[in-house]
């Protein structure tokens, strides 16, 4: 009885801090329209460079379809349902993360060079957030299956790595900006 109580609590938490961080993420790209696919790998394609009107254009579509994203998904991810909120941030993440990529592999002109690596480092590591708020998800609704040390143990290294990751990411703010 105690177990399912501490895990049901563990629960909640993890549920809390990965909606926490997909939320941040998606308003850090969000906010930052006023700067100037390729199927999910973070691999840069061979692109002809954008003009910078056109470079502008592509990271404000891009950041108003994550804050479209975002907004589908709100209701399910605050619902207070378990199932709801694991479901809801399954699905968003799976949309959020090939614009992340795509983002990042922007073929930026040459004057935004050096804010689009800063853009493509915030991506990378926004991405590898996401796929660690995954794990979190996955860990979490399997509970039964492992040991309550073992659990609490795997969540506070990957909450470490995504602390990490999330400063990082931060980046992709002040170079969309």
């Amino acid at each position: 009885m105690r177990k399912d109580l501490v895990m049901k609590k563990n629960l909640k938490k993890v549920f809390a801090c990965c909606m926490v961080l997909v939320m941040a993420m998606a308003v850090f790209t969000a906010c930052g329209e006023k700067s100037g696919g390729n199927g999910g790998s973070s691999e840069p394609e061979k692109k002809t460079e954008l003009t910078k009107e056109e470079y502008q254009a592509k990271i404000t579509d891009i950041s108003g379809q994550i804050s479209e994203i975002t907004s589908k998904y709100s209701a399910d991810m605050n619902s207070g349902d378990v199932e709801k909120v694991a479901s809801a941030t399954k699905s968003m993440i799976d949309e959020i993360k090939p614009l992340y990529t795509e983002l990042g592999n922007l073929a930026a002109p040459a004057e935004f060079k050096d804010q689009q690596a800063t853009i493509k480092e915030g991506c990378d590591a926004s991405i590898k957030t996401l796929d660690l708020s995954l794990e979190l998800i996955e860990l979490s609704t399997n509970a039964d299956q492992a040991n309550a040390e073992d659990i609490t143990a795997k969540m506070q290294e990957l909450t470490s790595q995504m602390t990490e990751l999330q400063e990082k990411a931060a980046s992709l703010t002040t170079a969309l900006q």
